[in-house]
């Protein structure tokens, strides 16, 4: 993470640029325009994840309306000045790593606290980055993008409300301080043990013991690449097709699925099969685990509790733990 830089500017030229809160420009010539404008653009992913989804989905079902102005602007991840399915995407694209940032905005947006929307539900009439003080009274009045300065020195104070694109739940970690997201249960996804053989195809069924009131799940799948090429998903009781899933690499394939209900489904009923080819014989379960590398591991219940996320193997003799494997990685 790294602090908000705060540039001023003259003229529409940069005067002066600190890094850091609080900010202070002084020893301004008067009476002028000035324009003091607050970026950040790092780690996109930063407080991203399936359960803003789940949320933006139901907003634009109109289950569950977002009513913060303010997580407004954060779910318009495109810049669209609406809320639509190609936010979604777009969001679903960087939780997956198939896009390293969003592609039409900065990862964070400031607007000035003392800024009042004229419709908070709509207010990407303005998002302003930067804010021009005209009468300190009504500052709502004022033309964008810079402050006026009075011919006598005054001091003007403004804090900025700092918005993390993508982050309709509030979970972004602001500093530097690393915080862990506490889980109530777990996900077990399933798979049953079988063989694979070199040359022909294999369809791994995944199910679940415990898929109840599911609203999404995301993770990083990694598969043996020396013994299994990925060849497709195919949907289940879950509707899921190639835009849930991510191949960023030879070995890795991640996962995104959101729904707009809490799904359950009983033990035997197949979620979704992923096809594989097969280029080394052996047992599927020590070709498969799953991870956070890439797409953190977590589900998320109806309640918006966060579940962690774990992949079994059903043999004869019950459920084991997948993940052997590892030994072959490179």
């Amino acid at each position: 993470a790294k602090p908000v830089t705060m540039q001023l500017e003259k003229a529409n030229s940069a005067m002066k640029e600190v890094t850091g809160s609080p900010y202070t420009f002084g020893d301004l010539s008067f009476p002028a325009v000035y324009t003091v404008k607050p970026s950040r653009n790092d780690d996109h992913l930063n407080g991203v994840s399936t359960a803003d989804i789940v949320k933006i989905q139901k907003h634009i079902l109109g289950q569950s309306p977002i009513a913060s102005p303010y997580k407004l602007i954060a779910a318009d991840v495109n810049a669209s000045g609406s809320i639509t399915a190609s936010d979604i995407s777009e969001m679903r694209k960087l939780i997956l790593g198939v896009q390293p940032t969003f592609t039409k905005v900065a990862s964070w947006t400031f607007v000035p606290n003392s800024y009042l929307f004229a419709d908070p539900s709509k207010p990407w009439t303005f998002v302003p980055s930067s804010y021009t003080f005209f009468d300190p009274t009504k500052p709502w009045t004022a033309p964008r993008s810079s402050i006026v300065i009075p011919t006598s020195p005054i001091e003007y104070k403004e804090n900025f409300m700092a918005i993390k694109m993508g982050d309709v739940n509030g979970n972004a970690k602001a500093g530097l301080v690393g915080t862990s997201i506490r889980t109530t249960g777990t996900l077990n996804l399933e798979i049953e043990e079988g063989t694979v053989v070199a040359g022909q195809t294999y369809k791994m069924n995944v199910k679940s013991s415990d898929f109840a009131s599911i609203a999404g799940y995301q993770f990083t799948m990694k598969y043996d690449n020396e013994s299994l090429v990925y060849e497709g998903v195919e949907r289940g009781v879950l509707n899921v097709n190639e835009s849930n899933i991510g191949t960023i690499r030879s070995g890795v394939i991640t996962t995104s699925w959101n729904s707009n209900v809490g799904e359950s489904y009983k033990s035997n009923e197949v979620l979704y099969s992923i096809v594989f080819k097969a280029t080394r014989s052996g047992n599927i379960s020590k070709m498969i685990s799953i991870t956070s590398d890439v797409t953190r591991a977590e589900a998320y219940d109806n309640l918006d509790q966060v579940k962690e996320v774990k992949l079994g193997v059903r043999t004869d003799k019950g459920i084991v733990e997948t993940g052997v494997f590892e030994l072959y990685q490179n």
